[in-house]
């Protein structure tokens, strides 16, 4: 089922068939980093990574390169955005949704995820009910700033913590529908 389509891209929700790209993705240390996540080591810890974007988040999609065939990146649409966003006095009561999304590293700098991104920020806008539409990175996360920041989208609030010894710092942004 396709979700969004550009002249470049479609994004449709995963299948079985796009495992190899999530086995990749999954095993990827780089990405773990960007995305502050746990390290897959096993093959049952990629099977249930992958289970997760398969069978237990609905908005998971797969961004497919159409002149290649094949699966490029992967984005996430939340249909609730986090407590801690949600309750920051500047969004109370609106509707808003998350997203989340990656793009694999030989394909990346060409202005597809700007591409994929700007489409699903149309739909969202244009055919869901939606006011606001959060999203974050780290900070140490410059490609993801920067796509964040040509997007359009503002700080709303920033949060620090420590991870395994490491003081982080996680900006987290929305965009405003136009009126």
């Amino acid at each position: 089922m396709i979700f969004v389509e550009t002249p470049r891209l479609l994004l449709r929700k995963v299948t079985q068939a796009d495992y190899p790209y999530f086995r990749t993705y999954l095993t990827d240390k780089h990405m773990d980093e960007m995305m502050l996540r746990s390290p897959c080591h096993s093959e049952e810890d990629i099977h249930s990574g992958f289970d997760w974007f398969l069978n237990k988040e609905d908005r998971a999609y797969v961004i497919v390169h159409k002149e290649a065939g094949e699966v490029i990146g992967n984005l996430t649409v939340y249909d609730k955005v986090p407590p801690e966003v949600a309750q920051q006095e500047a969004v109370a009561g609106k509707a808003g949704k998350s997203l989340s999304f990656a793009m694999s590293p030989a394909w990346q700098r060409r202005g597809l995820m700007l591409e994929a991104v700007h489409a699903v920020i149309d739909h969202l806008f244009s055919q869901e009910n939606t006011d606001y539409i959060h999203c974050g990175y780290l900070s140490y996360n410059v490609p993801s700033k920067m796509l964040q920041e040509k997007l359009g989208f503002q700080e709303i609030f920033t949060e620090h913590f420590s991870l395994d010894g490491r003081e982080i710092e996680a900006v987290e942004n929305v965009l405003w529908k136009a009126p």
